[in-house]
């Protein structure tokens, strides 16, 4: 009997009695019994996956909303990479396994990027406000290391092809349960308000628009508002679609699996009310046809787009009614929309350049745009936030002065000026593309191997967030995030490659 087994066997005994007090303890303090029922998970998934705990990582990744069950606020995805740090340390301990600790162009790539968020937080450090510090909050200066942190345990693994595509088949099943989660607590506010209380769903925006523009802003704006849980729930599915077939593959009548899939990816996309998102999927069908080297597919794709939105425009109010969800999607085109899409779609472009200026054209909210002032919120700052909170009618320029204190403008090359200067943009942009071009070689070098599925899903949208970052939105925090999380995806491939072979080289980062 193996240590496992007897770990198991442990575990198993003294689970009735737990059950029991949980059991009590739901009908009088139902948070306790939460968090102890959290606890006896993570305990015994932690027993079954060993070494391979780390595996928790890409499954959690897609979970962004804070864990209450814990204090700090953090994000569960950097709750699991704590505590996956602490197990792995662990169990490296005991049992020694092989780790690849490695220093190369990427890794110096990263650490300048956070070398540069390490000056803003020297010059103007927050969250010590108990010491006379103007500055407080800067939960990102925690969390962005974290996100290294994620970087480090992953590259470090050197895992067989299974492990590989286990660690795929669980990122893209927490991006399709997080969305799917968002859409019940949505759709059944009740059990959200309930979900609520342990995990905050996107910061609980999702659940909020719902409950406020069903409840007091009346039927018509709240069938044209945004719907994150339906964007959430695209970019995993059609990444993964991408990843498995050619773009024109999509429409291929002889896998209809793949197909229905595609019509509900898009299905969903459309009545999000995202037009960033049709931009997003327009960028990775791109990517996925040049790095394929399937380039007419792009061209059969700009024909039967065309011809769709051709019978969109014109045969919306005169043929038929779009839901106002997809007129607002598809507000950039001309045709005879709905004057509230039109006028949402509208507003919220003219929103976001009127915060632009005044973020990059006056010194109110950037005091230093060459090095950045960090994050963190300064007294005043936070005193204006209470106020919006106890206001009861906030008008725009009220939520626009509270993004912009917050620094989210809603650009990612505006909230990287505001965070680490024009320098820390820069060097930014540095490492996006050095990272895309390794993502590129890193496909081409698994091309007709087993690998060339995991790497293309990892792969894709780290290609085109560089062009997204500037020319539709983005932010800094995400920037690093991304580049962190798919590195070390893509950095763990290549061990695996490197230890098991399949005839390819041995290294791609040369050049790259």
């Amino acid at each position: 009997m193996n240590q496992r087994t007897i770990l198991l066997i442990g575990f198993l005994i003294v689970l009735l009695p737990l059950a029991l007090t949980l059991g009590q303890w739901s009908a009088t303090d139902p948070v306790i019994a939460m968090g102890f029922s959290v606890g006896i998970v993570v305990l015994l998934v932690v027993v079954v996956l060993g070494r391979y705990v780390w595996l928790l990582i890409p499954l959690f990744h897609p979970f962004i909303g804070a864990f209450r069950l814990l204090p700090g606020g953090f994000a569960l995805r950097d709750v699991v990479i704590g505590g996956v740090s602490v197990f792995l340390l662990i169990i490296w301990m005991v049992r020694r396994f092989e780790i690849r600790i490695r220093l190369g162009a990427l890794e110096f790539i990263l650490l300048l990027q956070y070398a540069c968020l390490a000056q803003a937080f020297i010059r103007r450090p927050a969250g010590f406000l108990v010491l006379g510090s103007e500055t407080v909050g800067g939960r990102a200066y925690v969390e962005i290391p974290i996100a290294l942190l994620g970087f480090i345990l992953l590259a470090s693994q050197v895992v067989d092809l299974k492990r590989v595509k286990q660690a795929c088949i669980l990122l893209v099943s927490g991006g399709i349960g997080s969305a799917l989660l968002q859409v019940f607590a949505t759709v059944v506010p009740v059990v959200g308000m309930v979900i609520m209380r342990g995990y905050d769903l996107l910061g609980g925006r999702g659940i909020m628009n719902a409950a406020s523009q069903a409840n007091v802003i009346g039927s018509d704006i709240s069938a044209v508002g945004r719907k994150e849980y339906l964007a959430s729930l695209v970019k995993p599915l059609f990444s993964w679609l991408l990843a498995i077939t050619r773009p024109l593959g999509l429409v291929n009548l002889r896998r209809p699996l793949i197909v229905i899939t595609f019509g509900v990816v898009m299905l969903a996309a459309l009545l999000s009310g995202f037009r960033s998102l049709l931009v997003w999927i327009t960028m990775l069908y791109i990517a996925a046809a040049i790095v394929r080297r399937h380039k007419v597919d792009i061209l059969v794709a700009c024909l039967g787009g065309a011809l769709l939105i051709v019978a969109a425009t014109a045969g919306n109010g005169s043929l038929f009614n779009l839901p106002l969800s997809v007129q607002r999607t598809l507000s950039f085109l001309p045709g005879d929309w709905h004057y509230l899409a039109k006028e949402s779609a509208e507003d919220t472009a003219n929103w976001r350049v009127v915060m632009w200026k005044e973020a990059m054209f006056t010194d109110k909210f950037i005091k230093n745009k060459w090095i950045g002032d960090g994050y963190g919120f300064r007294r005043d700052d936070l005193a204006f936030h209470a106020q919006i909170m106890m206001t009861d009618v906030v008008t725009p320029e009220m939520m626009q002065e509270h993004f912009m204190r917050s620094g989210d403008y809603h650009s990612g090359p505006v909230e990287t000026i505001h965070r680490v200067g024009y320098l820390g943009l820069i060097i930014l942009t540095i490492g996006m593309v050095f990272f895309a071009r390794y993502a590129v070689k890193m496909i081409r070098s698994t091309e007709g191997s087993p690998y060339y599925v995991c790497t293309m899903f990892i792969g894709l949208p780290m290609i085109i967030y560089p062009a997204f970052f500037y020319l539709v939105i983005g932010g800094y925090k995400e920037a690093l995030v991304i580049m962190t999380f798919s590195g070390g995806m893509l950095r763990m491939i290549e061990n695996s490659i490197n230890k098991y072979g399949l005839g390819l080289p041995v290294s791609v980062e040369s050049g790259a």
